[in-house]
């Protein structure tokens, strides 16, 4: 197959395009920025410059048309567009909105809706906010953590000062709160009710001031659970998994970024998943990928409880790293497609020789499979370890997360690295060179410019 790749930029498109390319097939790449890491890789025959989607939206998705139109050549079409971030939305909103300026051409956004590993807009949004995606789990009748959607000031003061309760056994219980369309740990807070501790009435003021909430920005307060934390990262098609993988939340930079990746077993959490997947049920497309932040409960009858979900890549892809696993089941969508796909120029290219995942078969990581983003391990402090990054630890356990992290860092392969393609990590102080000159350039921190560009708002 030719794929491409929707950015070039994260570690997680290096190493897909890698394990795409273990498994024979063709990978391209578009991004905004002139200079990426995938730009430099062997594993990818071509790379362009496309506008910014999170100013030029319009632009970005012609932008991708046009390689997929012209950018191959002689050896075929694109048989797939695979979404790395979030510029997911502005592809999938493309052949279906009926707004102003008139629609992109049609032939050309039909062949992309039957090759953009997406599902549906309604239900990719559906997916990413944090309120429907939790009354969705309420229907499934799931365990879900309690929750209220915060439409603006005067909807949070109540559970602030106690006048109103999340939790109805437990009044004083803390929540955290945040945007209904957010990321990571942007703009999250937790919260305590009144009487709280100075620290606490602290934080609740500091949110106060800070919390933009308008009618096109809702906050959620969802009850704050505690308990052990999994990520989840899976490939789907028609109301069923073909891929997952399962790792625990350790190693972060700031309480929520993983930089270590190890893959575990936990059946509650795979059949928690499988569940989820089986209640939306064939929502259309060629498949979509899909990962949940998980928490867990402690002791033996601890609920399984989803806390968020991302309805695109996430870094769960490197759990498969240096094999063909994810390759072949992404690919399969391909193959399965009961869709006719409308050729652009030239006809398609023969489906890969791998055959697709059996009827009850998940394709799985092998148990224990590990990866590492190695700076931001070097960037780990001991303090933000643990199931809560505001847990404060004694000396003696810090000293073992410590020398656990170190056996973890000296003893696990980094995603970036790779003898049979060197290139992408001796370039990364050029590359870094430049982010920071764009930093300036913006007036922005480097985690903020690294993500902006592709960032999607309602």
């Amino acid at each position: 197959l030719n794929i491409l790749l929707t950015n070039g930029r994260f570690p997680v498109s290096i190493d897909l395009a890698r394990q795409f390319t273990r498994a024979g097939h063709a990978v391209y790449v578009v991004d905004p920025m002139h200079y990426h890491v995938c730009r430099f890789s062997n594993s990818v025959r071509k790379s362009w410059w496309v506008p910014t989607p999170h100013v030029d939206g319009r632009g970005y998705v012609e932008g991708v048309l046009r390689a997929m139109e012209e950018g191959i050549g002689g050896s075929g079409r694109i048989d797939l567009v695979v979404p790395m971030h979030e510029e997911i939305f502005y592809l999938a909103e493309a052949y279906t909105s009926d707004s102003d300026p008139p629609p992109l051409n049609s032939t050309s956004l039909s062949a992309l809706r039957t090759r953009l590993l997406a599902p549906p807009f309604p239900t990719l949004i559906m997916l990413h906010n944090k309120h429907t995606f939790s009354l969705f789990l309420r229907s499934l009748r799931l365990d879900h953590p309690l929750f209220r959607l915060i439409p603006s000031k005067s909807h949070l003061l109540p559970l602030l000062d106690g006048t109103s309760a999340l939790h109805p056994t437990n009044p004083r219980a803390s929540f955290a709160l945040k945007p209904v369309f957010g990321r990571a740990c942007s703009n999250v807070y937790h919260l305590h009710p009144l009487p709280a501790t100075p620290s606490h009435e602290k934080a609740n003021q500091k949110c106060l001031d800070e919390i933009d909430i308008t009618p096109d920005n809702h906050y959620l307060a969802q009850e704050w659970v505690e308990g052990e934390r999994f990520c989840t990262y899976a490939v789907v098609r028609g109301g069923r998994v073909l891929a997952l993988g399962v790792y625990p939340v350790r190693d972060t930079i700031d309480g929520s970024s993983c930089v270590y990746f190890e893959a575990v077993e936990n059946p509650r959490v795979k059949a928690y998943v499988e569940r989820i997947v089986e209640g939306l049920g064939d929502v259309g497309g060629l498949g979509w990928q899909m990962a949940l932040d998980i928490v867990v409960e402690a002791g033996p009858g601890g609920r399984v409880m989803a806390i968020e979900c991302n309805p695109r890549a996430t870094s769960g892809i490197h759990l498969f790293s240096g094999t063909a696993r994810l390759a072949e089941a992404i690919a399969s969508c391909v193959n399965q497609s009961r869709d006719q796909t409308t050729s652009i120029s030239t006809p398609p290219s023969p489906p890969p020789p791998s055959p697709p995942p059996t009827e009850n078969s998940i394709i799985t990581p092998s148990p224990r499979h590990r990866r590492q983003l190695a700076p931001g391990m070097l960037m780990w402090k001991p303090a933000t370890a643990g199931s809560s990054p505001r847990n404060k630890l004694s000396l003696v356990p810090r000293i073992r997360q410590y020398t656990s992290h170190m056996a973890r860092l000296m003893g696990c392969k980094d995603v970036m690295f790779s003898a049979s393609d060197l290139l992408p990590s001796l370039m990364q102080p050029f590359l870094l060179t430049s982010y920071y000159e764009i930093c300036r350039e913006r007036g922005m921190k480097l985690p903020e410019m690294f993500q902006w560009d592709l960032t999607w708002e309602p």
